[in-house]
């Protein structure tokens, strides 16, 4: 996202009161500045055996455990005609910019105050450790108002540097080159695949590892979709343009790789055994986009008038799967734009389109009607203009829940606060892994909704990123960096079986919200089970397994003490048990939490602001002697010098 702070206006350190550190909400292990905010990371670098992080200061860390901040401001030098908006830093090894060997390049948006027009610039690092603006910008200008966050690094193949930079509005990532970072050609496009819904920006690239195996690598293309998510794609990148892999153009375009059964893809001529009513859904599936549903059709009264309406109706079947998944969009209008599933011809289950025109992912747990015979009806019977209408494509019969309410894509976090990330580019040549950190917060609530003197919000845990060979295709993987096990502290444990309900944990009361948590729970049978984080005052952020639908659940309704607009929102994953095991890694900081689900396939990432009394933790289970439980759990020491 961009950053909007005018850089010679904006000091993020003067002194520093011991008190700043013990501030309610301020993240104990988590970086952000010493005072003021901070935004997307604007240029993630190893180089000389130091991890680098600019935004618009700067800092210096080895292994993450403590940070050495720097700068009061990144750029200096400028005449004050620009707004300065996300962008990368570079190493020029080869003083190609002649600008001097090793110096550290930064290239960032300039978005100029009066016209609006966002071109891209350059500062250089001088003796002063400042980044000097250089008095040729903007070296890439082609007078437009969307068109900013570069993401620069050197190609080697072909010794020249490749930008990645987002075309917001077109939903579209451009590539250009350049031998000096002064002068750019374009090269190619890539875009208006995946979620299209909102805009595209702050994009990355980078090869990871495939299944631990070093040697074979595949590019990975990500992009963050606004206000808060963040997509990838897979592929290759030939120096000149990125292109997806078989296997996740498959799953993008047709679904490829979801797990169950399609009972209806509405790809045909035709509607088939479907019988339908009235004239709102015409005589066949509609055409449109191919990434505006899945295959080459979807069932949809869009586009001929509001006022038609309609029905279509289903042969019958036998519920046999826990779950019924859908993509959907139009209406928010019960009854009236609606999918429902009907048991002896009652209503049992129904979804809306929500007032989008997107398709989404949401679905139904129909465990309790295993062996019901049923139908299903997609029903237009609106005929106002506030969308009349409605969309469903590809209804799949599983046991896999998909309702994270989100379009089809690969995204890479189900939470509502990890935005913006980017890996840090590896200049010595001797990092092993790949290691990137997102901006904590949410564009829906950041301009000082939330509860925080350090409003701004802070980056995640340094995590490492990688890809791994599922049954539904290759898939990103996070961990948390490993180095992080130094700030453990007081190592707690217990094990035993979730008694029905929610039972407090008697070996590990923390007296904060500052911990790191393992938790493996085995089920025998299939139950509800999970964990109450910060509980207290009658307050809770349940964490909820479902293993009849593969479904967790992250609840932020009934957490926070203050009332925050578009804060409460509950959070959905689907992540199958591994041989009847459900792994849950927790690191909680003050406001946040952060879940890595399994082995890092499945990651929610978010904001919470407990009140000072919540600060418990319990176990739950619905049914109870389900499950077993086996918890290690520590104390998280200070990142922080508070000399």
């Amino acid at each position: 996202m961009r950053i909007i702070f005018a850089l010679l206006a904006f000091s993020l350190f003067s002194s520093v009161s011991y008190s700043q550190y013990n501030e309610s909400y301020r993240s104990v292990y988590h970086f952000a500045p010493k005072k003021g905010g901070i935004g997307d990371p604007c240029g993630l670098i190893y180089n000389k055996g130091k991890f680098n992080l600019f935004w618009w200061g700067r800092a210096y860390t080895e292994d993450f455990t403590t940070y050495n901040e720097t700068a009061s401001r990144a750029v200096v030098g400028d005449d004050n005609s620009f707004m300065y908006y996300t962008g990368s830093c570079v190493v020029d090894k080869n003083n190609t910019a002649s600008f001097g060997k090793d110096k550290v390049i930064a290239v960032y948006t300039m978005a100029n105050k009066k016209n609006k027009i966002q071109s891209q610039g350059l500062s250089v690092e001088g003796d002063d450790g400042l980044m000097h603006y250089y008095e040729g910008n903007p070296v890439l200008d082609i007078n437009y108002e969307d068109f900013r966050d570069p993401t620069v690094f050197w190609y080697e193949p072909e010794q020249k540097w490749v930008m990645v930079i987002a075309l917001p509005i077109e939903r579209k990532i451009r590539f250009y080159s350049s031998a000096d970072l002064k002068q750019w050609d374009w090269m190619s496009d890539f875009g208006q695949l995946g979620s299209c819904e909102n805009i595209w920006e702050c994009p990355d690239i980078y090869e990871l590892p495939l299944d631990g195996d070093s040697s074979n690598r595949k590019w990975v293309l990500m992009t963050s979709v606004g206000p808060n998510k963040g997509q990838y794609f897979i592929g290759t990148f030939n120096g000149k343009s990125f292109e997806l892999d078989e296997d996740c153009r498959e799953f993008l375009l047709e679904g490829k790789g979801l797990k169950g059964d399609v009972f209806a893809d509405f790809d045909a001529n035709d509607y088939g055994d479907w019988k339908y009513k009235g004239e709102a859904f015409w005589m066949s599936p509609r055409r449109n986009n191919t990434s505006a549903h899945l295959g080459s059709g979807m069932a949809s009264s869009y586009g001929g008038g509001d006022r038609m309406k309609g029905t279509l109706l289903s042969p019958e079947f036998v519920i046999s799967s826990t779950a019924i998944n859908f993509l959907i969009a139009g209406g928010n209008h019960p009854g009236k734009t609606c999918i429902d599933l009907l048991v002896n011809d009652s209503v049992v289950r129904t979804a809306t389109g929500g007032n989008s025109s997107y398709l989404k992912w949401n679905g139904w747990n129909v465990s309790d009607y295993i062996g019901s015979k049923a139908r299903i009806r997609i029903n237009d019977d609106y005929d106002g203009e506030d969308f009349g209408f409605i969309s469903v494509d590809h209804i799949m019969f599983s046991d896999e829940l998909m309702t994270n309410n989100m379009e089809h894509a690969l995204w890479v976090d189900e939470g509502s606060d990890f935005y913006a990330a980017r890996a840090f580019k590896d200049y010595d040549g001797t990092l092993d892994e790949t290691v990137w950190m997102g901006w904590m917060n949410n564009w829906d609530y950041a301009r000082g909704e939330i509860p925080a003197s350090r409003g701004f919000g802070f980056w995640s845990i340094p995590r490492t990123i990688s890809l791994k060979t599922y049954p539904d295709g290759v898939r990103m993987v996070q961990k948390p960096f490993d180095k992080l096990k130094k700030l453990r502290t007081n190592k707690k444990e217990y094990s035993g079986v979730v008694r029905k309900g929610s039972m407090a944990i008697p070996s590990f009361v923390p007296e904060q919200n500052v911990y790191e948590m393992d938790v493996t729970f085995t089920l025998t049978e299939p139950d509800v089970i999970g964990l109450n984080l910060c509980t207290g005052d009658g307050r809770s952020l349940p964490v909820r397994y479902d293993s009849r639908v593969s479904l967790l659940t992250v609840d932020r309704t009934s957490c926070t003490s203050e009332d925050i607009p578009r804060f409460s929102r509950k959070m959905n994953g689907h992540i199958p048990l591994a041989d009847g095991k459900l792994r849950l890694h927790i690191f909680v900081d003050k406001s946040s939490v952060e879940i890595f689900a399994g082995d890092g396939k499945l990651v929610f990432s978010l904001l919470t602001f407990p009140g000072d009394n919540q600060t418990g933790v319990e176990l739950y289970s619905e049914n109870g002697n389900t499950a077993k439980v086996s918890l290690k759990a520590w104390n998280i020491k200070s990142v922080w010098n508070k000399q």
